[in-house]
């Protein structure tokens, strides 16, 4: 798994913070809301693909 997708599942699975990521993570929550926004566009873009 990719590390944008394993950010967008594991933000989506269960009710963590950005905070609590990058914590446990130990990367700047400006690092974990990037990542997760480019997992989310990453995943409309094949979404769009495969539901056309």
């Amino acid at each position: 798994m990719n590390e944008g997708r394993f950010f967008a599942c594991r933000k989506q699975s269960a009710p963590v913070s950005v905070d609590e990521i990058a914590s446990a993570l130990k990367i700047p929550s400006g690092t974990v809301k990037s990542r997760l926004y480019h997992a989310r566009k990453a995943m409309k873009q094949i979404l769009e693909v495969e539901l056309s």
